[in-house]
């Protein structure tokens, strides 16, 4: 009767994983050569992006429980270590790290420039942005 009642919650843990995620720390160069660090959780190359920026002081692992629920969803998603930031749940913001190190701004008004070398390579796929903190809506992602 156990191994019945095992192979019972195991098969209804099976049926509840939707879908099949990667996650891989990538980097890519921003305008002015910084390097930026980013994690991918990357579902399939046909399903929509959602970029998602931390707040002030923080880090990508801002994300690190939420992403794969929202991989979970249908959607890849991309958790972007923005100039200023620290650490947060274990994971150092190494694009501040790099920043600081290099002397160069750790503050933009908005992140987007940061990340136009990423949306132009997404070009063409749906994107969507998840900021948390304060977003101004003035200004474009493109």
């Amino acid at each position: 009767m156990k191994k019945n009642a095992w192979l019972t919650i195991l098969f209804a843990f099976i049926l509840n994983l939707n879908e099949t995620m990667a996650q891989q720390k990538i980097s890519f160069p921003a305008k002015d050569g910084i390097e930026v660090t980013a994690d991918l959780y990357f579902l399939a190359s046909d399903k929509p992006y959602v970029i998602l920026l931390h707040q002030a002081r923080y880090s990508r692992g801002e994300y690190i429980e939420i992403a794969p629920k929202i991989v979970n969803l249908g959607y890849n998603c991309i958790a972007v270590d923005l100039r200023s930031g620290n650490e947060v749940n274990g994971v150092v913001n190494e694009t501040a790290k790099r920043a600081k190190e290099r002397a160069c701004p750790r503050t933009t008004p908005m992140p987007y420039p940061t990340l136009r070398r990423l949306l132009h390579t997404l070009k063409g796929k749906p994107i969507y942005p998840l900021c948390s903190g304060v977003v101004h809506t003035q200004h474009r992602l493109l």
